[in-house]
């Protein structure tokens, strides 16, 4: 019992000690220019085209991007969720993060 105790606080201690570097800044530091920017915008694109198959940069299939798109869907998730802005597009990767280390 005590032992169980014990593993549940250090889980919850590891979990508080990776929130802050984790979450504590991402809306405050501006886009990046290459990937972050060109994902976003293939989101955002995903997003207002309301076609969810084909990735779109600047209004043409983006076949620069070999990526799986499941990081783009996930952030036009969070873009339906709480809006288009820089947090809807990071916080897909931040629980990744998160989750990687918990």
């Amino acid at each position: 019992m005590k032992s169980t105790i014990i593993k549940i606080l250090q889980f919850v201690a590891l979990g508080v000690l990776m929130y802050f570097p984790i979450f504590g800044f991402l809306d405050t530091m501006p886009m990046r220019i290459w990937d972050e920017a060109r994902l976003a915008i293939s989101a955002y694109e995903m997003y207002y085209n309301h076609d969810y198959l084909i990735t779109y940069f600047e209004g043409h299939p983006d076949l620069w991007s070999t990526k799986p798109p499941l990081l783009i869907w996930i952030q036009v998730i969070f873009m339906k969720l709480i809006g288009i802005n820089e947090l809807a597009v990071r916080l897909p990767s931040a629980f990744a993060a998160f989750f990687t280390c918990v």
